[in-house]
């Protein structure tokens, strides 16, 4: 039986995916990965095209091929993590269902030890309506979800939100929430005015009503670099994860680019499983540390300046004096 799944929603970029697996493959010794390709999975670019592509994909060992294009975008994942769960019990039996993003990395070794001691493993903040979390009015006038907490004799003020990359779940526990999700909200049904990122609601929401909070980590197994202005991550943030005690194994985000200098640090210095990569993918670089701190040092650059711009954005918002003066300048000629 494997112990644990991996759920990837992918669109783009053969070998990015390619990498990835590779990455999960070598800090997830024994793990299985499940892939739901979006309808209109892009090729641009790529030295594969789709048949070339499926027939790597399918000689790798516990790596599975959702044949079901549910309909992917921003706000809208939820149903490719419930495909992948479905058709994934249909073939294989394993122990946990973890939730992966194309554009994150494992940096160590761990997590299939760490996770047999939960339930479950996902941060649950509470929604409140005064937040600036651009969700919350959606998740809490969503009926659907309304419905949901009904038969699990729960109120509006039950609503909780988590990141959804690095969340993990017992199968059995998350054979539950798929049922309770599938019954109450049906993805076809939805226009785009009502989409926002369930994903982060649905899952922690449910959770809480299932198991005791005992058996919930709260938090997940992926550190999210929300520090910085483009949500990049750094050396720095990668060195602290590893030397200092915490229970991230994964990070995000990662640039879908093969030869991004962070992508190759992890490939090259960290987890060395070039070798494994360069079999499927021609053109992938092994990038000089040199390269690779001239690279963060001009990202911090970029990230400085656009800390900035988002400090004056909230100023003016806040200051009247500040607008008027700005609508005056506007006004000359």
């Amino acid at each position: 039986m494997i112990r644990n799944i991996f759920s990837i929603p992918v669109h783009e970029k053969p070998e990015v995916v390619i990498d990835q697996i590779m990455n999960y493959k070598y800090y997830n010794q024994g793990c299985g990965i499940v892939l739901h390709l979006s309808k209109n999975f892009q090729y641009t670019g790529s030295q594969y095209n789709e048949n070339t592509f499926f027939e790597v994909l399918e000689h790798l060992d516990n790596v599975f091929i959702n044949p079901r294009h549910v309909r992917t975008g921003f706000g809208d994942i939820i149903q490719a993590h419930l495909s992948n769960f479905e058709y994934v019990c249909s073939v294989t039996d394993f122990e946990y269902f973890s939730l992966g993003a194309s554009n994150d990395l494992f940096i160590k070794e761990g997590l299939n030890d760490f996770m047999v001691e939960w339930k479950a493993g996902l941060k649950i903040i509470p929604v409140d309506i005064d937040v600036t979390w651009m969700a919350a009015y959606k998740a809490k006038s969503d009926t659907d979800l309304l419905n949901m907490l009904a038969s699990l004799n729960g109120t509006v003020n039950d609503i909780k939100r988590s990141q959804v990359e690095g969340a993990f779940f017992d199968k059995k526990l998350f054979s539950q929430i798929a049922n309770i999700v599938n019954n109450s909200y049906d993805f076809n049904d939805i226009n785009e005015n009502q989409l926002y990122a369930r994903e982060e609601v649905y899952f922690p929401t449910i959770v809480q009503f299932l198991i005791s909070d005992k058996e919930i980590y709260t938090d997940n197994y992926t550190y999210n670099a929300t520090n910085s202005a483009s949500w990049t991550i750094y050396l720095d943030d990668i060195d602290r994860i590893i030397t200092s005690k915490n229970n991230y194994f994964c990070i995000k985000r990662i640039s879908r680019d093969i030869n991004n200098p962070i992508r190759s640090y992890v490939r090259d210095y960290l987890g060395e499983y070039t070798n494994k990569v360069q079999v499927y993918i021609s053109g992938v670089k092994k990038i000089s540390c040199e390269e690779i701190m001239l690279y963060e040092k001009k990202q911090k650059i970029i990230d400085s300046k656009g800390a900035i711009i988002e400090i004056f954005k909230k100023l003016i918002k806040k200051n009247k004096f500040i607008r008027d003066y700005i609508g005056k300048t506007k006004k000359k000629p």
